[in-house]
């Protein structure tokens, strides 16, 4: 049996199984919400302002805090954050074990 590449998109098991039966199956691409519609596929350029905005917030906050400053994803401001060489990484607080030590 020949394997058909003509598919565009990943099916369900549910189509694989009529596919199957019925080679001649037609399927609609639908969205997953009909209500909503399709996904936003349109972006917004990462202005100066924006940058700025992320070097700033870099390492003092968590990813998703900067992303919600920022208004845009967790995914688009850590791929921006790499592309500039920034990490996201907050430090971690010391345990409380030197404070101590240092207090006494």
């Amino acid at each position: 049996m020949t394997e058909d590449r003509s598919l565009s998109r990943t099916v369900t098991f549910a189509e694989v199984a009529i596919w199957k039966n019925n080679p001649n199956a037609q399927f609609r691409l639908m969205p997953k919400d009909p209500i909503q519609g399709p996904p936003n596929t349109t972006f917004r350029r990462w202005t100066a302002d924006d940058i700025a905005k992320l070097k700033n917030m870099a390492q003092k906050e968590p990813c998703a805090n900067v992303a919600a400053q920022l208004g845009r994803s967790v995914g688009a401001t850590a791929v921006k954050a790499h592309h500039l060489g920034i990490s996201l990484k907050v430090p971690r607080q010391g345990d409380g074990v030197a404070e101590e030590a240092a207090t006494d």
